[in-house]
């Protein structure tokens, strides 16, 4: 019995010892887990370091698009719509851009900058596209015969110039559909095209559109000012046979002197929104606006002002249809004032009968900003008519009141 309990005596220690090696080996963390898997994520070191399109720079210089050669800090803008230089802008700094509908663009600052005061460059428009313009002033006679959108930076920032001796716009091509100008002003226009029932009388200083077949020119002004030029017919506007849209923007007959309307519409049906037609002077008949028997004009929320006329029509000569209303939109009121003339210092009607002036709402004045001497007269009147009231109808035989 002493030789066994000495045995166990021996062995206890060394299986405690044994088990307790045992537990801290098993409190140990596992250290046998697989690597993190990253195969999801792109690995971006060889694209950023490597000129995927040889303009010499990387992604990882900055090169904003490396599929582009001409696309890199420090790249010359093109206009190709596109952010050449990386500086998060499309086709900034350039002056003069022509987009056609088909096709890549191109610059024409160089056309337009070959013009001078003295001898404004003549451009010739014959793709369809959009011209941009960027702020600054060219002497241009721009001749237009595709479907073509002008646009400016805005009337105080892109001017167009005919430099006192040119018309600044010319559309005169019957296989145009549509023409739009936007943003800009046409000043100092001189009338180089010929009025087609007279051919003595030039036409169209700031701007002349010719349409003599079906379907007609359509013509958009959204934003135009249309300044100090002159004609012997419609000094700023003379449409023949064109539809036009006028939208927002003003015409301005400071210093311009003509025989007849700063605003010539023939066979033409015209809109003139929110538009102002003022200080216009004619030697004829028509100060701002004459309408054929054989044209239309709608006038809404518009404004003539100030227009004088040294035979009849202070602010209209009327042989066709006018009506005045507030603004379509924004019911705005028109205005027709402060025009003089002999005889219907707001409108005269000629003896046509197609001739007939309907007013919803224009105000023509009170007091000191009344026409003068009257607001209607015509030829089958026997005095001119002034009104209070702002909606009344008047052919060339006298006026009803609504």
């Amino acid at each position: 019995m002493s030789i066994h309990r000495s045995l166990l005596l021996i062995a206890l220690p060394f299986s405690l010892a044994l088990a307790q090696a045992c537990d801290k080996a098993g409190d140990k963390p596992h250290t046998d887990t697989p690597p993190e898997d990253d195969t999801g994520k792109p690995d971006d070191s060889e694209v950023e370091d490597v000129d995927q399109d040889g303009d010499g720079i990387t992604g990882a210089d900055g090169d904003c698009d490396d599929d582009d050669a001409k696309s890199y800090p420090g790249a010359l803008e093109l206009c190709d719509k596109v952010d050449n230089d990386c500086d998060d802008s499309i086709d900034d700094g350039l002056r003069v851009c022509f987009y056609p509908t088909e096709g890549e663009g191109s610059s024409m600052e160089a056309d337009f900058d070959a013009g001078s005061a003295s001898s404004p460059a003549e451009i010739l428009l014959t793709t369809a596209g959009t011209l941009v313009l960027g702020k600054g002033e060219w002497f241009v006679s721009l001749r237009i015969s595709a479907d073509v959108s002008v646009t400016g930076a805005g009337v105080d920032e892109t001017t167009l110039s005919g430099g006192d001796s040119v018309s600044v716009i010319l559309v005169e091509d019957d296989l145009v559909d549509a023409v739009t100008l936007s943003d800009l002003t046409l000043t100092n226009g001189q009338a180089t095209r010929l009025h087609k029932d007279v051919a003595k009388y030039p036409a169209g200083g700031g701007l002349y559109c010719l349409s003599s077949s079906e379907p007609h020119t359509t013509l958009t002004l959204e934003g135009v000012s249309i300044t100090a030029s002159s004609a012997v017919v419609g000094s700023a506007l003379y449409s023949l046979g064109c539809t036009v849209n006028i939208n927002n923007s003003n015409f301005d007959g400071i210093d311009a002197i003509t025989e007849t309307a700063g605003v010539f519409l023939e066979n033409t049906t015209a809109t003139i929104s929110n538009t102002t037609i003022q200080n216009f002077s004619a030697t004829q008949d028509g100060g701002g606006v004459y309408v054929t028997s054989d044209a239309s004009l709608a006038l809404f929320g518009s404004h003539l002002l100030g227009n004088k006329s040294a035979s009849s029509g202070g602010a209209i000569f009327n042989q066709g249809q006018i009506s005045c209303a507030v603004g379509q939109e924004d019911g705005a009121e028109g205005t027709i004032q402060s025009n003089t003339e002999p005889g219907g210092g707001g409108v005269y009607i000629d003896e046509y009968d197609s001739a007939i002036i309907s007013s919803t709402g224009c105000d023509w004045g009170s007091g000191t900003d009344d026409n003068s001497p009257d607001d209607v007269n015509g030829d089958g009147f026997t005095a001119g008519q002034s009104f209070t009231t702002e909606s009344f109808t008047c052919t060339y035989l006298g006026c009803t009141t609504n």
